[in-house]
């Protein structure tokens, strides 16, 4: 009955100590294990991403940031500008995104926010500030093909 106590202890103790070291019964930590994993998940998002999407009218909603922070001119001292509008697109809102300056935020610029009124394919892009592929370009306008008309039929009294 001793040597029970002793043997139940001791595995007790090696499976906590297991568990407070992070190792598997591979012998790698779990930190290492889960961060290839991680890796392996990330790979393989970014293989299985189709090169175009198809969206209908009032799907596809992407920004483009126009900066005025560029040779240290602020919002108040811009008197013009201009924005282009895609082909397919039309304006959905327009905001202001500030930069935190000394003690207060200046207007460093303005977010476009666009949105498709006809059906559009849009290819995937990378994205640098979120080290991803995404849809956040405008896309070319698929032309709908008309379907031809049946004959048609007459009812004659």
């Amino acid at each position: 009955m001793e040597k029970r106590k002793i043997a139940s202890i001791l595995l007790a103790a090696a499976m906590a100590t297991t568990l407070l070291t992070g190792c598997d019964n591979t012998g790698a930590t779990m930190s290492n294990s889960s961060e290839s994993y991680a890796v392996e998940q990330v790979a393989a998002q970014e293989t299985q991403i189709p090169k175009t999407k198809t969206y209908a009218p009032y799907e596809h909603v992407f920004y483009v940031r126009y900066s005025n922070l560029t040779n240290k001119r602020y919002s108040e001292k811009v008197s013009g500008g201009q924005i282009e509008i895609p082909e397919g697109y039309e304006i959905l809102e327009i905001e202001n995104w500030n930069k935190e300056m000394y003690k207060s935020s200046q207007t460093g610029g303005f977010d476009v926010w666009f949105i498709n009124n006809k059906p559009v394919e849009v290819e995937s892009v990378y994205n640098e500030s979120t080290g991803g592929y995404d849809y956040s370009a405008p896309g070319k306008v698929i032309e709908m093909e008309l379907e031809e008309e049946g004959p048609t039929k007459v009812l004659t009294p």
